[in-house]
């Protein structure tokens, strides 16, 4: 399934460039305006300009980056979806049910099969859900269900879930990797090799994969929901940074890129084939520490390091203006956040003062950063930033998969700098960062449990009423933001360049593509 040969990989690349793609599906590229003009004897095939650095694994539940979750939603169908408006709508589970507030029943969708025609029912659930939890496995989001009690098969098509605590995110997490449901007998087959050699129930069966070029998605002819997906195959070109990824969309090698740099938007603006569209996302660039490392885990260090960052020169320098400043985990606007909190002020005095506080010595501190354009740029600000105030900072870029094992787990550097996806629910974002056992709370399994942050998740879980959930989430902001535990610098928006004659495409707030949706006007 997957080629490596150094010929293939040069072909794709000179291809993508050039825009001249040539497959049996496509109108040469050199007549954008024809590309798209869909006959019977041709099928849709889009083309994908995506900057993904070092993408690993396919595998939704023991995956690093956000940038996977581009080809995850594509591949991997979710028992639970959210709709333009951020409300549970049904994926794989048709209904489901509390009946108690500790008791969930899902009702899955008959009829649906996987990728290699493994039936989807009740086992392959609670097959994926034990797999989850199993901490042999080490999923990256087994701490989500560290509050299930127990599982059961209740019919073909019914599942039981017991959580040891009512929960109103639990369903939320079934929205996203924990949702998203692999193949039994693929996992059997494949072992370590499945994250190489994904195999869902999604509207795409991945059909080829040399990672660092692209991505093949074809269309699942057997995909349950009827009219999608809207493209027959879909190319996703995988780069390293912006700039190449952009001579490609101006050659005519690409179809939609998302992240469009802020110095190319007016390019996109004034282009004849293509629209320019910009939505808010609750994916963020933040600032995490390790909390049990001095000096980072002394709150009067992170208070200077808070007070030191300029963050609007951040969004002006490094993303042209285009996103907003960080407040909360999540983005001004969203429900769980205060409307009148105001992001810490940049104030250089203060920081010094929290500084002299502080058990800082003078001595270096060691930050690690995804090797990405713009958060490598975002760090060497940060670090200028911090120099002004007398801290030290050095900066190591490294890939995903060695941030897990180097930051995550082997507790190498104070602190990091990174892209964090976001996800509908607060409590979820809240606890995969900083809650006690958190996915990406340092050093793993447990990382830092602090009593109040997991005093006032339990609260904003503990009930579905939302007036109650925001008052635990906007206090949690506050001690957040006066502990400097975790530090929102930007985020992000779209930033969407898509050809003219495509359509389909929704900015949903979760900030992910869902490229089921894409297809002709």
């Amino acid at each position: 399934m997957i080629g490596q040969h150094t010929c293939s990989l040069r072909r794709h690349r000179v291809a993508f460039l050039l825009g001249v793609v040539a497959l049996t599906t496509l109108v040469t590229a050199a007549l954008p305006s024809l590309a798209f003009q869909q006959t019977p004897a041709r099928a849709v095939h889009i083309r994908i300009a995506a900057v993904e650095p070092n993408i690993k694994n396919y595998d939704p539940h023991k995956g690093f980056s956000g940038l996977e979750h581009r080809v995850l939603y594509a591949v991997f169908d979710q028992l639970v979806r959210f709709d333009r408006s951020g409300n549970f709508v049904p994926g794989l589970a048709e209904s489901w049910e509390w009946p108690d507030a500790r008791t969930l029943i899902l009702t899955l969708r008959r009829g649906v099969k996987f990728h290699d025609g493994t039936p989807f029912n009740a086992e392959a659930v609670v097959f994926n859900f034990r797999r989850i939890m199993n901490p042999e496995e080490q999923s990256i989001v087994r701490g989500e269900w560290a509050g299930v009690e127990s599982l059961e098969v209740v019919g073909e098509h019914r599942v039981k879930i017991t959580l040891r605590e009512p929960s109103a995110a639990f369903l939320a997490s079934l929205t996203d990797r924990s949702g998203m449901m692999v193949s039994p007998t693929a996992v059997r087959q494949f072992g370590e090799e499945f994250g190489h050699r994904p195999v869902g129930a999604g509207p795409f069966i991945l059909q080829a994969w040399v990672p660092g070029s692209h991505a093949t998605l074809v269309r699942n002819p057997d995909f349950w929901e009827k009219d999608f997906p809207k493209a027959d195959r879909i190319t996703v070109y995988q780069f390293k940074a912006d700039e190449p990824a952009v001579r490609g969309l101006k050659a005519g090698g690409a179809d939609f890129m998302q992240g469009v740099p802020a110095k190319d938007v007016e390019w996109v603006k004034a282009s004849r084939n293509f629209d320019f569209i910009d939505r808010p996302t609750v994916s963020a660039l933040i600032m995490s520490f390790n909390l049990t490392r001095a000096p980072a885990d002394d709150p009067h260090f992170r208070r200077a390091i808070q007070a030191a960052i300029d963050r609007r020169a951040i969004l002006t320098v490094v993303y042209g203006g285009i996103g907003q400043t960080g407040t909360s985990l999540l983005p001004k606007g969203f429900w769980s956040v205060d409307p009148v909190m105001l992001a810490p002020a940049y104030d250089p005095a203060r920081a010094r003062h929290h500084l002299s506080l502080s058990k800082y010595r003078g001595e270096k501190i060691g930050i690690v950063v995804s090797p990405d354009d713009r958060i490598v740029k975002t760090a060497q600000l940060v670090q200028q930033f911090l120099g002004d105030v007398g801290i030290q900072m050095e900066i190591t870029p490294l890939p995903g998969p060695e941030q897990l094992a180097r930051f995550f787990s082997g507790r190498e550097f104070h602190g990091r700098i990174g892209g964090w996806s976001g996800r509908p629910d607060p409590h979820i974002n809240y606890f995969a960062v900083i809650g006690c056992g958190g996915s990406f709370n340092v050093p793993r399994p447990r990382g830092f449990c602090d009593p109040k942050v997991d005093e006032l998740l339990a609260q904003g879980s503990a009930t579905r009423d939302r007036v109650q959930r925001q008052k635990a989430y906007y206090a949690l902001d506050l001690h957040l933001s006066d502990q400097a535990m975790v530090i929102p610098l930007i985020h992000e928006s779209w930033a969407v360049a898509i050809r003219k004659n495509l359509g389909g495409f929704t900015p949903y707030l979760f900030g992910k593509p869902i490229y089921k949706e894409l297809g002709v006007k």
